[in-house]
């Protein structure tokens, strides 16, 4: 008897380690550690707009972006160096280019990578190529099937994940690279609140338009991060599936509600989000937030300046952020992670 209830205790103990329950109410994240830091720039003088969208590769930060030094899409800077090494992509209705670069992703394995515009318009780049910011990069591109439109994509494995994409395909699907396969379709929705849980136009213009999505380097997870207000998503992701592993409630998105999440990057190891705990943004740094893939807070970083997008080392040991200062002044920095 004493060895039985051994093994029922065992038991207990290893499921409640691997899975971890939240109820559907709101509460705001508490942390166990909070941190304040003071970012640094790279020391590289940088004429940029504010990003749409960043990466981090091979100590190199790329980032979506208009720079007065070229007309490129993408400009690639060596955070080792503090060099601003020159940029590739262009919009444009050529061979080689989009009419607009409006979803990327990276797949570090193949050393792709993949946009897609608006028009359904397909490129793939030599990864190698653009971090040397080398004219050649683009290795093949083409149009997907008329019906191919998404707000999200993601590389998994040889095939895209197509997220908050159109009715035809639900809320998310696993498509082949060439778009004329449907590998899995999944379009669940957590629950939000009466007004937009009853009506599904409601649930759909919440997690398309407040959405802020990541994938880990891996390729088997993806976070989104839905505001105004803040609910956190955790998904386990494959080439044959598509399920939810975790649903937090931090901010209910009602009348009034706080901002919640403004970017979001992943790691093999933890989910970085920037947020607001406050309606009032204009005088308050986001804070930079880390979770881990059971959705459980680890640590919040206050920082000195205004964090617009940010990347993670994949050793999770640095951040690289856009930054602005008191001043008004845009600058690339990093602060470390401790």
């Amino acid at each position: 008897m004493n060895k039985y209830f051994t093994i029922v205790i065992l038991l207990v103990t290893v499921i409640s380690c691997t899975k971890t329950e939240f109820t559907g109410e709101y509460f705001a994240p508490k942390f166990p550690k909070e941190k304040t830091v003071n970012i640094s720039s790279i020391g590289v003088e940088l004429v940029l707009d504010s990003p749409n969208s960043m990466f981090y590769v091979d100590d190199c930060v790329i980032m979506q972006s208009t720079s007065a030094n070229n007309k490129n899409v993408y400009q690639v800077i060596s955070v080792n160096e503090g060099k601003h090494i020159g940029g590739f992509g262009f919009n444009g209705r050529g061979s080689n280019e989009l009419e607009n670069y409006f979803c990327s992703d990276i797949n570090l394995k193949k050393r792709e990578m993949y946009c897609i515009s608006t028009m359904g318009k397909f490129q793939i780049i030599d990864l190698d190529k653009a971090l040397k910011a080398d004219p050649t990069c683009v290795k093949q591109t083409y149009k997907m099937p008329k019906h191919i439109r998404g707000m999200e994509m993601f590389s998994v494995g040889d095939n895209l994940l197509i997220g908050e994409a159109n009715r035809y395909f639900g809320r998310q699907s696993i498509i082949s690279m060439d778009g004329k396969d449907t590998l899995v379709r999944y379009n669940t929705y957590p629950s939000v609140s009466p007004r937009i849980d009853e009506d599904e136009n409601n649930q759909i213009a919440y997690f398309s338009y407040g959405r802020n999505y990541a994938r880990n380097p891996n390729g088997t997870k993806m976070v989104n991060i839905v505001r105004p207000g803040m609910i956190m998503e955790v998904f386990s992701i494959s080439q044959s599936e598509i399920k939810h592993d975790v649903i937090r409630h931090f901010y209910e998105p009602k009348e009034g509600a706080i901002r919640g999440c403004t970017n979001v990057y992943a790691t093999n190891k933890y989910v970085y989000i920037t947020y607001f705990d406050t309606k009032d943004t204009k005088n308050h740094n986001p804070y930079l937030a880390v979770f881990d893939w059971r959705g459980r807070e680890v640590c919040r970083y206050i920082t000195n300046d205004y964090i617009s997008d940010f990347v993670v080392t994949h050793d999770d040991k640095r951040a690289y952020c856009w930054t602005q200062n008191a001043d008004g002044e845009e600058y690339l920095g990093y602060f470390d992670l401790k």
